[in-house]
Order: structure tokens, then sequence, then C-alpha cells
């Protein structure tokens, strides 16, 4: 990855809302941080960090020893690591003994999908995140690796800025489908929280004051603390419905590929993405 006893060069595509303060870690952690920040904004707090900038995804691939993704969909991957034909993307910038890390929740099959399209010498490691910004700024945030395992041990300590525990769960895709039922399971918790906040308020309470009473008794789950946290059911689920939606629609269609029957799991997320349920 790098001559011994020096840090790789750090590549990141997405600094947004969870991409940023990834960024911020891997700085503090006095790595070299290469980024694209196609929105002015982004572009002068990337520099502030210190950061280096540059114009186009490639430009970062081909600086990149380690280059981290953290869009928000597959298209946005397929955008920035394959690029539209003819104008090349990240990914095939990429130099023998690099490593793409896919931090974006996405489709299991891209990921392989990705490494079959990678220049010879390119590993690929999926590794979703579970948790939030405030998870990444104390450096806690939960990563879940498919990979190889050879491959997460080369870059466990520029990915160790920002992640405790990070989480080897087996080949190529594995992160992806375990976050992918991390989350089905938490939008499935978080319509039933919904639900008890609307029992509540018929029982005549107040219903994020009884969630947070709730959310430190026995019928705790992190979903009910953080409809708790926003403010209530309708806040909680304008706030997480886009990507919540998103992720079940994936579990759907790996099921139906699959054959397998989600049963109740599938009746209550389908809620989050009814078109598809």
């Amino acid at each position: 990855m790098s001559d011994a006893g020096q840090n790789p060069t750090v590549g990141f595509i997405g600094a947004g809302r969870m991409g940023f303060p990834m960024v911020r870690r891997l700085v503090g952690a006095g790595l070299d941080v290469v980024a694209v920040g196609r929105r002015p904004e982004t572009a002068a707090a990337l520099r502030e960090l210190g950061v280096t900038v540059l114009d186009a995804p490639a430009a970062v691939g081909a600086a990149a020893q380690v280059l981290c993704v953290m869009t928000f969909d597959d298209a946005q991957v397929r955008d920035v690591l394959l690029g539209e034909p003819g104008a090349g993307g990240a990914l095939g910038a990429m130099r023998p003994g690099a490593t793409l890390v896919v931090h974006t929740t996405c489709g299991p099959d891209l990921v392989n999908a990705l490494q079959e399209a990678a220049p010879a010498g390119v590993s690929v490691l999926d590794a979703p995140v579970s948790g939030r910004a405030p998870d990444i700024l104390a450096g806690r945030i939960t990563l879940l690796v498919g990979g190889r395992e050879d491959h997460l041990e080369t870059v466990r300590p520029v990915l160790a800025a920002y992640g405790n525990p990070i989480l080897h769960l087996g080949p190529l895709g594995s992160g992806q489908r375990t976050k992918l039922l991390n989350n089905l399971l938490f939008a499935v918790n978080m319509r039933l929280a919904g639900d008890v906040g609307a029992l509540a308020e018929r029982l005549g309470l107040d219903p994020v004051t009884a969630m947070r009473a709730i959310a430190v008794s026995s019928g705790s789950s992190y979903a009910l603390g953080a409809v708790a946290e926003f403010g209530g059911p309708d806040v909680a689920f304008e706030r997480v419905r886009e990507f919540l939606g998103k992720d079940v629609s994936f579990v759907q269609a790996l099921a139906a590929e699959l054959g397998v029957d989600l049963g109740r799991l599938g009746e209550i997320a389908a809620w989050w993405h009814p078109a598809a349920g």
C-alpha cells in the first residue's frame, strides 16, 4: 500500500453529511487526504481542513493508495468510479497496489462488478457503515466489511481513523448483505416505534415523553431512541425515509432473486417501499 514507515495517501469521494466527518477524522489521524469538492462551499471547507482538493474523481483515483467512497446510492457510485462513456472515473485511474473501499450502502452485486472492472492489482472492499455522523466524529462508527481479509488488514490502520468496530464478514459483498439485513431490522423497528408513539397518544400520553422513558427501560431499541431524539414518528420517518426506502428495496430485490420469503419482516418493512412490497 505504501512504503514502509510512510502513511498512504487517502482519496475521498463523497464528503457530505457522513463523508465530511470521515475526512475530518482522517486528517486528524495525520493522513494526507485528497478529495473531490464539487460544490464551492464543500471545496472551501475541505481546504480549510488541509485536504488537497482535485477537480475530478479520476484525479483522486490516480493520487490515492486507499480510495474511500461515501456517496448516496448505486448510481452515484457508478458515476464517480466508472464515469460516463469516454469520460473515465476514479476506478480506472487507480494504480496497482491501491485499494478501493466502498462505504456507500449499495447493491451487493455492484461491488463485485467493480472488482471485475478494476485495473490489475487494485483490490476492492465493501465497507458500509452503521451509525450516524456523531459516531464518526467520535471514532466509533461500525464498519461492516466484505472482501479478502488480507486486503482489509492492509487498510485497517486507515479505516481505524473513524471505524470501531471494524468487522470482517466474509467475501466481497458480505458487508453490503449484512448492512441490508441491519437496515431491514432497523426499518421494522422504526415502524413499530412509530406505532408505539401513536398508541401512547391515544392513551393520553405525550408520545415523545413516553418514548424517551421507554428508551431507558426494557423496551428500548436503537430505533426507538432515534424516534424520540428526532421529536416523534413523523419527523423521524421524514429524516430516514429516503435511505431506508432505498435499502428496503434492495432487500426485497435480493429476496425475490433468491426465492426467499421475508415473512413478517417483509410485511412491516414494505411500508417504507410500498411499490416493491
